[in-house]
């Protein structure tokens, strides 16, 4: 599936790249979004700038001004994301009523930046201008003598100021000489749309997981089971976990990384998933999904084979992604940049190497007949042949087994 983001870099006096708002765009060709900007909008943007694209690639390191609805700031999506990536803008036409204002103060006591978009003299503002760390003035629609004015306004504040829609140098030049922190515009580069891959998820298996989250008597290892059936959301929870704020590190299993996000927060990002899903989707393969689940199975059925079963989990996710580059059409080594995975189980992903890059070698050799192969490798491990047969065709019939329940 593609996906589209747009940028635009904002700079500091010297000129210097200090973060890049992040635009809606529905394809590449598309040049600008909708005036008024949704939940489904804003959503959509977090999801593929997040999940499907990774921030830091996005935006180079840099923060992410993410533009706010209403719906979004009230929701509490917000804080699914680290507050270090991210500049809260809200947007001029967003009520700044006393839930607006609660919202955007909870924000601000848990770290995350406000910005104020297009400010206007109005006194219904003063609450949040006292919060703001950013105020952006659009200097397109206004006289000079406008543009002061606000300055002036904004000057009582402690927040910086970013002077926003700058198209020639002459105005670029007086908003410096009137004190402008930052600076953003055509007279520096025009938004740019930024495509990537995505894998597909459908909006029957985000429901489905969103109800089984929410679960309390579910237990964690039957909510494992169901994310290991399909290699996009397992994916996308790597994803998600590396761009939230719990800070994972070295995942080793979906387990862990299921518990290192926790069920609220999973939960929140399936919505997100949910309400970003407007645009049609299509399906991966079937013969690649099938192949993926069956990887998967009979790595985790070597594992306990091994009579290990603390290497089960891990294997079960290596089989898994192990066809990641050919789904998304990209080299794993680039893929795996996005993931936070433990070194064993990057090092088996792209060089085979290790005990997990040992067992997917003997997967791998055994679905092609590689017949000869197979002693050396299972007597690296401690494996004995006669268990690969068997295990094989268990994973087979499981993950036949699986499949209707994707689609149903």
């Amino acid at each position: 599936m593609d996906v589209f983001v747009a940028r635009q870099p904002i700079f500091d006096r010297h000129d210097r790249v200090v973060g890049y708002e992040l635009l809606y765009r529905d394809h590449r060709e598309s040049q600008s979004a909708p005036s008024h900007v949704t939940y489904d909008m804003s959503s959509r943007v977090i999801v593929d700038a997040f999940v499907g694209l990774g921030l830091h690639e996005l935006t180079e390191g840099m923060p992410a001004f993410i533009n706010c609805s209403r719906e979004l700031l009230l929701s509490g999506t917000i804080e699914l994301l680290d507050p270090g990536m991210v500049v809260v803008e809200i947007l001029e036409t967003v009520e700044p009523d006393d839930a607006v204002v609660a919202a955007c103060h909870m924000l601000a006591e848990r770290g995350y930046r406000i910005a104020l978009d297009d400010f206007v003299l109005d006194e219904r503002w003063t609450p949040l201008l006292g919060l703001a760390e950013i105020v952006k003035v659009d200097v397109l629609q206004r006289t000079r003598d406008e543009v002061a004015a606000l300055v002036d306004r904004i000057r009582g504040s402690d927040a910086y100021l970013l002077a926003e829609k700058i198209e020639t140098r002459e105005v670029l030049e007086y908003c410096r000489a009137l004190g402008f922190d930052m600076f953003q515009g055509y007279v520096f580069q025009r938004p740019e749309t930024v495509a990537g891959k995505d894998l597909t998820t459908t909006e029957v298996q985000v429901l489905k997981l969103m109800n089984l989250v929410r679960d309390p008597t579910l237990p964690d290892a039957s909510l494992e089971e169901e994310f290991g059936l399909d290699v996009s959301l397992t994916y996308k929870l790597l994803r998600i976990v590396n761009s939230a704020t719990v800070g994972g590190r070295g995942i080793r299993s979906i387990g862990h990384a299921i518990r290192l996000l926790g069920r609220k927060s999973l939960y929140r990002w399936l919505a997100l998933m949910l309400a970003a899903s407007a645009r049609n989707r299509g399906r991966i393969g079937v013969e690649l999904l099938q192949t993926a689940l069956i990887r998967a199975r009979f790595c985790e059925l070597i594992g306990y084979r091994m009579g290990d079963h603390r290497v089960s989990g891990p294997l079960f996710l290596v089989g898994l992604f192990s066809l990641l580059d050919a789904i998304l059409g990209a080299p794993m080594e680039r893929i795996l940049e996005r993931l936070e995975l433990d070194q064993d189980l990057r090092d088996a992903l792209v060089m085979r190497a290790g005990l997990f890059g040992t067992v997917l070698s003997l997967v791998e050799a055994y679905e092609v007949g590689k017949w000869h192969e197979l002693p050396r490798l299972a007597s690296s491990i401690h494996l004995p042949t006669y268990v690969l047969s068997p295990s094989y065709l268990e994973a087979l019939r499981w993950s036949r087994e699986q499949l209707p329940r994707l689609s149903a």
